[in-house]
């Protein structure tokens, strides 16, 4: 016999896309029932299911009754839901035919997983009208097609919130796992990975549609994340309202990881925080039209993708707050830009566009420059490498290092939000360069209408600032 586990929470059976073929039995939940053990028949309307039989754990909105299946034995059945879009009832886990798992604990809106297997095709996770929890800290999730929770999509209204906390020893293996929510479903849809493993074959995407709320939110802040693929090359895509949180105050994220074909990060929406994210196994590509976000949470911390390799992408210009940005003692380093010769490049936006339009990106000019790397860090305006400057107030400080050339012109893109909130006219701002213990004035064009500003005619990079000079009495008190 096929021991196969379907595990579901409210009998709305209809509506939601699965339609029972063989024979069927539910979980009493509107009447006393004998215990909480799946095994106990006392506990069905028709007998605890066997391999062939279609099969609904209810738990209404007014009776909370708790599912156990223990790690002794492993409960079987063909098919199941949990939970429901109906109104009144709490949100569900659908999960798709072919599945098992033991050592799992199922409560109205959540499961909490310790131990044992769950294995699916397809494994979808929904949040009706109330919220869906689903708190992992040990066992494993297998599902050989996707792993998905996209609001709207399969089933409306949803106005649950849907959070999979993953920690522990816990491991998910699917090909693709995606995070959505849809115009008109005001809802959640958070992930937190405190530990364990998350393996990717494919893709993993948070917020793919542009339709969706800026409440798609993946927190990374331990474990591993392995985008790994022996065939392909698999891809991180943090959609265009989507949320990667790398790490917080307590410490950085986990790992990622990555096999023989290499894997792709692309930030459309937005990546904060701060680590060292060299990957292990393989390389990474970055690949940014979003918006990067270097935060030390008031220590001195660097966000550093500087071991990942730089793709141009994207195929428009920015007209929004969509940049690059170091705050709270945060110190943002990119990939490495190559350089050779004569030529024109760009840092922290794609160098195939036009137009420098993404906040505190630089273009750099090169003529006769060595071969070797144009590299950039971009720095939070509280950190003490930023050398002292009581004379200027600034907006954005850049270090720069390059291989010899004869000449270069800097364009920066400085962020007109930050000198508006910091009182600084756009019209005085000036480019400064820090060489022998000396801030000074390499200013050679402003365009305010742009909010961009030019030095020209260096000979040799170093550390640079886009700011003011400010003036006021000094009195000394002695």
């Amino acid at each position: 016999m096929k021991r196969t586990l379907w595990c579901v929470g409210m009998a709305a059976w209809l509506g939601t896309g699965i339609v029972p073929t063989h024979a069927y039995t539910q979980w009493k939940y509107n009447v006393a029932a004998a215990d909480t053990d799946w095994f106990n028949a006392a506990n069905w309307t028709a007998g605890v299911p066997d391999g062939d039989d279609d099969w609904v754990v209810g738990i209404g909105a007014a009776f909370n009754r708790t599912v156990r299946v223990d790690s002794a034995a492993q409960a079987v059945g063909k098919a199941g839901e949990i939970g429901s879009t109906s109104a009144g009832y709490a949100a569900y886990l659908q999960i798709f035919s072919d599945c098992s798992f033991t050592s799992l604990i199922g409560r109205e809106g959540s499961l909490e997983q310790s131990a044992g297997v769950l294995l699916c095709p397809t494994l979808r996770l929904f949040g009706g009208t109330a919220s869906f929890t689903w708190t992992m800290t040990g066992g494993a999730v297998t599902s050989t097609t996707e792993i998905t929770s996209r609001a709207g999509y399969y089933a409306s209204p949803e106005n649950g919130n849907v959070v999979w906390n993953i920690g522990g020893s816990a491991s998910v293996t699917t090909p693709n796992m995606y995070l959505d929510t849809f115009a008109g479903h005001p809802t959640g849809r958070t992930l937190n990975q405190t530990g364990g493993q998350i393996n990717i074959s494919s893709a993993m995407g948070v917020a793919e549609y542009t339709s969706s709320p800026t409440n798609c939110v993946y927190n990374f802040t331990g474990g591993t994340l392995n985008i790994s693929n022996s065939a392909a090359k698999p891809a991180l895509l943090i959609y265009g309202n989507g949320t990667m949180m790398l790490g917080d105050a307590a410490g950085a994220a986990g790992v990622f990881r990555t096999g023989p074909n290499n894997a792709n990060l692309y930030i459309i929406g937005k990546a904060i925080g701060w680590g060292d994210y060299t990957p292990v196994g393989g390389a990474y590509t970055l690949a940014d039209s979003g918006t990067i976000k270097a935060d030390g949470y008031g220590q001195q911390r660097d966000l550093d993708f500087s071991a990942m390799t730089w793709a141009n992408y994207g195929s428009s210009d920015n007209t929004t707050d969509k940049g690059v940005y170091a705050v709270r003692g945060g110190k943002l380093k990119l990939p490495p830009v190559a350089v050779s010769g004569t030529a024109t490049t760009k840092w922290g936006q794609n160098s195939s566009f036009a137009n420098l339009t993404f906040v505190n990106t630089v273009e750099a000019s090169f003529t006769s420059a060595a071969a070797g790397s144009w590299t950039v860090s971009l720095l939070s305006l509280d950190r003490t490498d930023v050398y002292a400057h009581p004379n200027h107030k600034f907006i954005g400080v850049w270090d720069m290092t390059a291989p010899a050339f004869a000449g270069a012109n800097l364009t920066f893109r400085y962020d007109n939000a930050l000198a508006a909130a910091l009182n600084c006219e756009e019209s005085k701002l000036r480019v400064y360069r820090y060489t022998s213990g000396v801030w000074t004035d390499v200013t050679s064009s402003l365009d305010t209408a742009n909010h961009r500003i030019t030095a020209n005619g260096l000979t040799s990079l170093s550390q640079f600032a886009v700011g003011l000079p400010v003036s006021g009495t000094v009195i000394r008190i002695q």
